[in-house]
């Protein structure tokens, strides 16, 4: 194999940013010597389906809704979990504590290092 057969080029794309409708649209071809026009039409077509819906109200300055607060873990005295029986677990993550055993438990903020 010569020294030109073995090098690999990254994969070209191409992206095209349009406006239609209001709408921001991004179409990237991987292909660059594809021919966007079918990309468009298909864009142009849901918009306007989007477009021609009598329910969809579009609120474009409303952020989106927040999410919902999680449920507070119970205190280490009120949790259901035996934190005795809890398995013994290994820092794998490279750092000061690789190596180090521990015991956490999912249902509190119960934490216990071992070694």
């Amino acid at each position: 194999m010569t020294e030109e057969n073995t090098r690999s080029e990254p994969p070209q794309s191409i992206t095209i940013k349009a406006y239609y409708k209001g709408y921001s649209v991004l179409l990237t071809m991987k292909d660059p010597k594809a021919d966007p026009q079918p990309l468009i039409e298909r864009a142009i077509y849901a918009i306007d389906w989007i477009d021609g819906q009598r329910d969809f109200k579009p609120n474009w300055k409303q952020e989106a809704p927040p999410t919902p607060p999680k449920a507070p873990k119970p205190d280490q005295g009120q949790c259901p979990v035996n934190h005795a029986e809890l398995p013994i677990m290994t820092v794998k993550k490279e750092g000061a504590n690789k190596g180090r055993t521990f015991q956490a438990c999912p249902k509190c903020n119960y934490f216990k290092w071992i070694t």
